[in-house]
């Protein structure tokens, strides 16, 4: 983790050394949002979504919009959608989940893609979990729905179930 923090030439600790801010409290949620992200989206995507002056790209945002969603969307899901004979009283929102699924296979079918034209351009697989899931579709002839589910697996923050809610109304 410490090397990462060094590796992000994005987050800017020197703010907190000004003489205005002597005395204050350091808030330390943002830099270590900023750092899991930069963990997350190089180790699962192998692409960095933030450039060198700490701007966020339109793919970036849109992973973390379908985050914030999907944590959304898991906090709503009760007991009752594990129980057959009470979904009747606990409606899904079907429509939602459709549309999020649909929303989160595009853009990982996107990041695919970019890695595949790499890979045909340059003629070898880097060293990134895309990389080693696109050569492995092709040698044990998975289907990209198992290609993609097993990429947002690995993405995905993983947080103790009571966290997700307080999660949810934080974003």
């Amino acid at each position: 983790m410490i090397l990462s923090v060094v590796q992000c030439k994005y987050i800017k600790f020197s703010e907190t050394w000004h003489a205005e801010n002597s005395g204050k409290g350091l808030v330390v949620r943002k830099y270590l949002e900023a750092v899991a992200f930069n963990n997350i989206t190089r180790l699962a995507f192998g692409k960095r979504f933030v450039n060198s002056e700490g701007l966020i790209d339109d793919q970036g945002l849109e992973f973390k919009a379908l985050v914030a969603t999907s944590f959304k969307l898991g906090a709503s899901l009760s007991l009752a959608e594990h129980i057959p004979w009470l979904r009747w009283m606990f409606p899904l929102e079907e429509e939602a989940f459709a549309k999020h699924g649909a929303w989160q296979k595009r853009l990982t079918e996107t990041i695919m893609e970019e890695h595949a034209a790499a890979r045909r351009k340059s003629g070898d697989a880097k060293q990134h979990f895309v990389d080693a899931l696109l050569t492995l579709k092709d040698k044990y002839e998975l289907s990209e729905v198992t290609v993609i589910a097993v990429l947002w697996a690995v993405a995905k923050p993983r947080l103790p179930a009571h966290l997700y809610k307080r999660n949810a109304v934080d974003m």
